[in-house]
């Protein structure tokens, strides 16, 4: 069986990427992102706030690689940063791993609104 018959632009390994696909979706007072991260383990994944940014991080442990002629298919290292917007409840974010999706829950605060007296 040959090994290499494919043209590399036909096939792109997927360690090649180092920005998980994701979704985001807003409804009623939360926005809820969600990244594809197959491979990854919770404890692989890291979540903080910083400077008004949501920083998001993926390390895959290394692992030992027995026997494996050819791999294409592992997890590669990631960071993604989003800008915190004022409605965003700092408090209220919130994630979860399941099946190598990564979901994050941002609460939202209403926005204050008034209204100013014209004199």
């Amino acid at each position: 069986m040959k090994m290499n018959t494919y043209h590399p632009t036909q096939c792109r390994p997927a360690a090649t990427s180092a920005r998980p696909a994701m979704n985001i979706r807003e409804e009623n007072q939360t926005v809820e992102l969600q990244f594809v991260v197959p491979g990854f383990k919770r404890e692989d994944l890291t979540i903080k706030v910083e400077d008004q940014h949501l920083v998001i991080t993926g390390e895959p442990k290394k692992e030992e690689v027995n026997g494996f002629v050819r791999r294409e298919f592992r997890p590669a290292a990631f960071e993604k940063r989003f800008k915190l917007s004022d409605r965003v409840a700092q408090d209220a974010i919130h994630a979860k791993v399941e099946n190598g999706i990564l979901h994050v829950t941002i609460g939202l605060i209403e926005p204050v609104r008034r209204e100013i007296a014209v004199a």
